[in-house]
């Protein structure tokens, strides 16, 4: 899997369901969309190509390859198989090509 830092515009966050709680976050969908606030650590699987963008707070991605931070506003390209967990209390979209 690789994770990069990448310029893109605020997504839309309308139009999600009711939330669930998963992992300890509540997450809600939109087709292959999710919008996730998270209270501390979340793991996220990675099965192809999707960007991430960071709507709130602040904390850090633990992966394969060592630690990246990320900040609101901030957003990443995911690509490849494979799995990360971002710890901070955030919320944030991720979005599936």
């Amino acid at each position: 899997m690789t994770l990069q830092k990448i310029a893109a515009a605020p997504p839309d966050t309308d139009g999600f369901g009711e939330p669930v709680r998963v992992q300890g976050a509540l997450m809600r969908k939109r087709g292959d969309d999710r919008l996730v606030e998270s209270g501390g650590r979340f793991k996220l699987e990675c099965t192809g190509k999707m960007r991430l963008f960071i709507l709130s707070g602040e904390g850090h991605f633990k992966w394969a390859r060592g630690e990246t931070p990320f900040a609101a506003g901030e957003a990443f390209a995911l690509d490849g198989a494979g799995e990360c967990d971002l710890y901070g209390i955030c919320a944030f979209l991720v979005a599936r090509e």
